[in-house]
């Protein structure tokens, strides 16, 4: 009985050992396929890291031109309109608040493609009393909505009802002004051709008869500053 515990035991030892030694291997063996595994790893996280540089490279550098794309766009315009103020005066915005107000009207496509293409919100304009004797600058206004269809193109009862204009195409723009400041002088036409700094104004050249004309910052300032001053008595 002794002897054929001990024989089952030498026979086991063995089979015991031989299992020993090649869990042993397997355990040399798992590190040397981890290294490769682990370099390989790296190479590709390294690939990957790369890749991915350039693509945040190349995507901030689309970023940045769109950016200065937009920047150029929202640039902030200056700009001279004219109304009537039998139809519409510097009193009757400044009694809007701080409700804005259409300006429509427009039928003029030199003009029509200013509104459409170029003001923009944010811009600020002077308000220019037209038609009127004496005509001049008043106050100013900002401009806080974008070229939209001018329904009064379509509408029968209006002054600038326009037949040919359709709703689905529309022919003639408008777009919303809020009211910034009534300036405490008013400003004639007479006065601004007398300014040296003016005279490369649209208003003051010869046969211009543009309701909306451009002015540089520089003028807009300088138009301001006049109205600010105290009346002349």
């Amino acid at each position: 009985s002794l002897h054929f515990v001990k024989t089952q035991e030498e026979m086991a030892a063995p089979v015991r050992r031989s299992e020993r030694l090649k869990k042993k291997k397997d355990k040399k063996a798992i590190p040397e396929d981890a290294a490769v595994t682990a370099a390989s790893t790296a190479r590709a996280a390294k690939a990957i890291s790369k890749n991915t540089k350039n693509i945040a490279k190349n995507t901030n550098i689309a970023k940045s031109a769109r950016n200065d794309s937009d920047e150029k766009q929202k640039t902030k315009k200056y700009w001279l309109m004219k109304s009537e103020p039998d139809a519409f005066s510097i009193d009757d915005l400044k009694a809007k608040g701080s409700n804005s107000e259409h300006w429509d009207g427009i039928r003029n496509y030199q003009v029509r493609n200013m509104i459409r293409d170029e003001i923009q919100c944010g811009d600020e304009a002077l308000f220019y009393h037209s038609n009127c004797k004496p005509p001049g600058v008043v106050g100013s206004m900002v401009v806080c909505r974008e070229c939209y269809a001018d329904h009064t193109a379509f509408d029968k009862t209006e002054k600038y009802y326009d037949p040919k204009s359709d709703p689905n195409n529309p022919r003639w723009f408008m777009f919303d002004v809020r009211f910034q400041n009534k300036f405490n002088r008013f400003i004639s036409l007479n006065e601004l051709k007398q300014a040296k700094e003016l005279q490369t104004m649209r208003i003051l050249q010869r046969g211009n008869r543009l309701s909306i004309t451009p002015i540089t910052k520089n003028e807009y300032e300088i138009i301001c500053k006049m109205g600010q001053m105290k009346a002349q008595n």
